[in-house]
């Protein structure tokens, strides 16, 4: 999370919703894991980390990186590990 708000903010050129996608999906695509990682799909791990948004933009993809509230949960396999 931090190194994907980091790239928003170094480069405000490139939409919010596709930094998020190359942190995510894209990545899982590169390492040829994508099967099995990068969304939100039937039959993938379900790795994935909820965070608080706050703040006046109605886009949520612009909340996430102009926050800097750390994740409030985490789970890895579908298991809650942490928040």
């Amino acid at each position: 999370l931090s190194e994907m708000r980091f790239v928003a903010q170094q480069y405000p050129a490139i939409p919010p919703r596709i930094v998020l996608q190359l942190g995510t999906l894209r990545s899982a695509l590169a390492l040829g894991r994508d099967r099995d990682l990068g969304s939100l799909e039937p039959g993938k791990l379900a790795d994935l980390v909820a965070v608080p948004l706050s703040g006046g933009s109605p886009d949520p993809y612009e909340l996430l990186f102009d926050s800097d509230a750390p994740p409030a949960a985490v789970w890895r396999k579908g298991v809650r590990v942490c928040g």
